[in-house]
């Protein structure tokens, strides 16, 4: 009774994950339809939302790079991996209104 349960919540959980992909998909689609319709001239521009949305159905899921034809999926994954160091630069910056770390300062607190 036990592994019939679990493989019918198996099963369940494969629609819906199958179905949220698929909806994943068709906002990508979406997406490169917006994009090619704001299209000047002959070269499609992307605005920094586009790259914001790709990037985050790409995070989220990863088989859309199947379904992007507007720009190629490797650029996809640099696009996440500019922004990964974009965030890591920001958390990681000097305050300028915190004093800044010595380690003179640490040697003689160790006296103490």
């Amino acid at each position: 009774m036990f592994a019939f349960l679990t493989k019918l919540l198996l099963i369940a959980r494969s629609r819906l994950k199958s179905q949220a992909n698929l909806e994943a998909e068709n906002l990508v689609l979406r997406q490169q339809v917006i994009a090619l319709s704001r299209k000047s001239g002959s070269r499609v521009r992307l605005r920094n939302i586009d790259r914001l949305i790709f990037v985050w159905l790409y995070r989220f899921f990863p088989s859309i790079l199947n379904a992007i034809t507007v720009v190629k999926p490797e650029t996809v994954i640099r696009w996440h991996r500019r922004g990964f160091r974009a965030y890591w630069r920001w958390k990681s910056r000097r305050l300028w209104w915190l004093p800044a770390r010595s380690t003179a300062r640490s040697a003689t607190s160790s006296d103490g």
